[in-house]
Formats: C-alpha cells, sequence, structure tokens
C-alpha cells in the first residue's frame, strides 16, 4: 500500500474524507495519549479532510483542532461557501 493510501485508512476511523491535492503528499505524525485526550503533532503536505453533518450525527465523534501553522500555507473553510 502506498503512503496516502496507509494515511487514509488511519484518518477514515475518524470518519473523515481523504482527498490528495497535486502530485506530492507527505505525512508525518506523532500521537501523545493523555487518558481521553489525544494530542498529535501532524505535518502534512497534499491532503484534504472532510466531515459532512450527516457524518457527523450518525458517529456522534466529537472533536475539536487547534492548528499551529509554523510555515508555509494552509487553505481552509467550508466547502460551498
Amino acid at each position: 500500500m502506498d503512503s496516502f493510501g496507509l494515511y487514509h485508512d488511519m484518518v477514515q476511523s475518524s470518519g473523515a474524507t481523504t482527498s490528495v491535492f497535486g502530485e506530492t503528499f507527505e505525512a508525518t505524525i506523532a500521537a501523545h495519549h493523555f487518558g481521553r485526550l489525544t494530542l498529535f503533532d501532524r505535518q502534512i503536505i497534499g491532503a484534504g479532510h472532510k466531515r459532512d453533518a450527516a457524518q457527523i450525527q450518525r458517529d456522534g465523534f466529537d472533536h475539536f483542532y487547534l492548528q499551529v501553522l509554523r510555515s508555509g500555507q494552509m487553505v481552509s473553510g467550508r466547502s460551498g461557501g
């Protein structure tokens, strides 16, 4: 399996749809568990994530993201507007 396939399968457990942007995909991930809190140091190039309202209602997976952009650029927003 390629590196995106491995990443896709890992992220799929959160209910997110993952897609590749462009020709380059790179990811480095380190996870730290503190009881019910999991902190990730995740550096990603060339991937997008989407969770729609129906998926959130189905799985009840409640989580928050705090993102710190240390370099480069990030594209974010709601789909469709």
